[in-house]
């Protein structure tokens, strides 16, 4: 891959990415009542150009970032189907990750207004959470506990993608594969499965929207930076 041009508008482009994903969802609804292969189909594109967006917003909010990716994966956010899939993959399994430890983390907390503990109390029930946390990392571990993400669902979403839009003989079985296979079932747990990846791209739109975010998030940043050099 050639340099990124320096004047390039990664804000333009994140924009756009982001019309492109949401255009998808539209066309993937508008389809339902004609055929869920072809509704599903969309909606996998809708999480490709997710894809994109998303390193398009991380590189709106800090240009620098762009030092930290290869070229060569820049490239293969824009080409390759299978390495978007799996970095959404991947995505999912750190946001569920984060979303449950923190989830377990507060539990101790819950019913507890502002200013009607004592800090003695508060500190025992930061403590729980931690053991709480802790207890189940080492069930996760250990198979006990499982995270619940839809990792088959993106490793197939590249075959499922091309079914939802081609009729294809299967030479071995000569039977007959495409968007009829793929029914409204698998249709809208699709949907569901790509509305909150998407989600969660929104929902970082909006928190750096907040400078007081922006100003931790840099201040965080530009620490960690210096400590790598």
């Amino acid at each position: 891959m050639k340099n990124i041009h320096k004047d390039t508008d990664f804000k333009r482009g994140y924009d756009l990415g982001k019309e492109n994903f949401l255009n998808h969802l539209l066309v993937a609804e508008s389809c339902e009542s004609i055929s869920y292969g072809i509704a599903t189909s969309h909606l996998i594109l809708a999480a490709e150009e997710a894809v994109k967006a998303f390193l398009l917003l991380q590189l709106t909010i800090d240009r620098e970032s762009i030092k930290n990716i290869k070229p060569e994966d820049f490239d293969s956010y824009f080409s390759r189907h299978r390495f978007k899939h799996e970095v959404i993959r991947q995505a999912e399994v750190f946001g569920t990750l984060m979303e449950i430890s923190n989830d377990i983390r507060l539990k101790p907390f819950e019913g507890i207004e502002p200013g009607t503990v004592s800090k003695k109390r508060l500190h025992e029930k930061n403590s729980q959470g931690i053991k709480n946390l802790i207890q189940w990392l080492n069930d996760l571990t250990d198979g006990k506990e499982s995270l619940g993400v839809n990792e088959e669902w993106w490793k197939q979403a590249d075959t499922n993608k091309n079914k939802g839009f081609y009729i294809n003989l299967l030479k071995k079985t000569g039977k007959w594969d495409g968007p009829h296979l793929i029914d409204e079932s698998f249709y809208f747990q699709s949907k569901d499965i790509v509305e909150n990846f998407i989600k969660r791209i929104l929902v970082i739109e909006e928190a750096f929207n907040n400078e007081e975010i922006k100003t931790m998030y840099f201040e965080m940043i530009t620490k960690w930076r210096k400590e790598q050099f």
